[in-house]
Order: C-alpha cells, then structure tokens, then sequence
C-alpha cells in the first residue's frame, strides 16, 4: 500500500516541472524526481555547476525559449496528459518574452497526438512512477518525429542529444506512440457561438 499523502500527481506543479523541461529550462530527467529520492542533491549540485557553466558560455534564458521550444512544451504537455492551467501559463511566458502563441497552436499542435503517460489524477500512477519508468526522455523519444529535436537545452545540448539512450522501464507508465494509453490526448481547443 502506498500514502499518497506524499505522493504527486500531474497536476499543475508536476506539470510545470516538466514543461521547464521540455522548454530546455532544465536539466534533463531533472523535473520528476521524487522529493525523498538521493537524485535531488546530485541534481542541485548539477544545476549549481551548470549555470555558472552557463554563465562563461554566456547563454541566456532567451537563447533556450524560441518558437520552436514552445511547440515543443505544447506538444509534450498533451502527450504527457498536463493540467489544464498550463495553458494559461504558458501563453503568459510566451506573451512575457514576445515568443508568437496562441491558444490554436494548442490545438494545432497536439490534439491529434496520443496520451502516452498514465498518472493520476486520470490515470494509475504517480509522478515518482514516472521518474522510475525513465521521466520526460523516455516521452520526448517516443515524440521526436513530432518535436523539434534541434533545440538547445539548458546543459547546451539538443533535446536530441539529451534523449538519445533513454530507456523506458515500465510501458504501463509510460506508453509507446504505436501502443498509447489513449488514442487522442484528450484536450481541445472549444470555440463559443
């Protein structure tokens, strides 16, 4: 039995964690690690490291959040089954740095697109699940026919680069395209009348 007292869900935290991810404001496999997990200090002294790299490297935030990492977010935000408020963020961001998108890139981009993680709150597992079936490389992997796989992440490499050996280590987690958990994401752009 588990105590899901402690434990996430893809709600809007856990869904923000991973677009920072996906935008390459992140390290790799960086946004789903489990609060108790050992990973957490390595990755905090990662991060310390890295951007005093970042820093002599001179690249900027605005170097890493162009149009094409934007789709990239949009597209892994419904293959990853996200909250639904991170729409709203996402076009704030986007607004903030002057970055075009719009509410039908949403729909454009990824309402053809499967589900390919199975996290509650309406599916079976939990964020740590995740983390262990292989996190966000595994998914950015199964979408890289669908991504911009050139863009540069935050450790000065493509997404490419980053997911090239990412396993998947539980398929009930985190499906393939070919055998998604869904056929369609499941969000849609509604227009009133």
């Amino acid at each position: 039995a588990r105590s899901f007292g402690t434990c996430m869900t893809m709600g809007t935290a856990s869904t923000m964690t991973g677009i920072a991810e996906a935008l390459g404001l992140a390290l790799p496999n960086s946004s789903s690690i489990p609060a108790a997990d050992s990973n957490h200090p390595r990755m905090a002294s990662d991060c310390g490291r890295r951007i005093v790299e970042m820093v002599w490297e001179d690249l900027k935030p605005r170097d890493l959040l162009t149009r094409k990492s934007f789709e990239n977010a949009v597209t892994l935000f419904m293959a990853v089954g996200g909250s639904t408020n991170l729409i709203i963020h996402l076009l704030a961001i986007a607004g903030r740095i002057r970055v075009p998108l719009c509410l039908e890139d949403f729909d454009r981009l990824g309402s053809h697109l499967p589900l390919l993680v199975n996290l509650m709150p309406s599916g079976e597992f939990l964020m740590e699940d995740f983390y262990y079936a292989g996190g966000l490389p595994v998914v950015i992997q199964e979408l890289k026919n669908h991504l911009h796989m050139e863009t540069i992440t935050a450790n000065g490499k493509t997404h490419a680069e980053n997911t090239a050996n990412a396993v998947c280590y539980n398929r009930e987690v985190i499906a393939s395209f070919d055998k998604p958990v869904q056929a369609e994401a499941g969000i849609a752009v509604l227009r009133g009348n």
